[in-house]
């Protein structure tokens, strides 16, 4: 009912409202498991392009299980420079909640923020029900990176403390000896 079924050994399963696409790379059936169900079979991938010059889309490369966005520096324009102390104070607004999604059901666990709170942290997709998991990957990586920064001009300052420390623990013993010695501190 409703069902399509194309390619080498694709069955919907007599599921309805399902799509079955199949690749010839293996001899096996392609079934739909469940009603309304998407089911794709390409072992050379899966490429979805959002333009007709196909420079701007996603793919899922053979064997793999994840997305890879296009990203090449040559398919963008007016970069602009980050902040990333900035991004961090705007980063610590966002909270960050575990939840589920009413159509999963409370068995089944997320965490992350809400799309209204990141469009009111960052604004960055012009849409604020939903997050643009490329611009999460930036705001997380500049996050990083500043506190990267931080952490390496906090360890410069906590040596170079640790080096007046020590000089000063020094002196305090020459000056303790000398006094144990029954002589007056002078000044060094």
């Amino acid at each position: 009912a409703a069902s399509v079924a194309l390619g080498y050994h694709a069955h919907t399963n007599a599921r309805q409202g399902s799509f079955v696409f199949a690749d010839r790379s293996s001899a096996d059936s392609v079934r739909a498991s469940v009603n309304h169900q998407a089911t794709f079979r390409t072992s050379g991938g899966f490429r979805i392009f959002t333009n007709n010059t196909l420079t701007a889309g996603v793919t899922l490369s053979a064997g793999g299980s994840s997305w890879t966005v296009v990203s090449d520096r040559n398919r963008k324009e007016n970069f602009l420079a980050v902040d990333g102390e900035y991004l961090l104070s705007r980063l610590r607004t966002v909270p960050v909640t575990t939840w589920n999604y009413i159509a999963e059901g409370q068995q089944v666990r997320h965490i992350g923020p809400m799309a209204q709170d990141w469009d009111r942290a960052f604004g960055f997709s012009g849409d604020p029900l939903t997050i643009n998991t490329g611009d999460f990957d930036g705001v997380n990586l500049a996050a990083a990176q500043a506190l990267e920064r931080r952490t390496a001009e906090q360890q410069a300052r906590i040596e170079a403390l640790e080096r007046e420390n020590a000089a000063l623990k020094a002196r305090l013993d020459r000056v303790e000896a000398l006094m144990a010695r029954g002589a007056k501190p002078v000044k060094p």
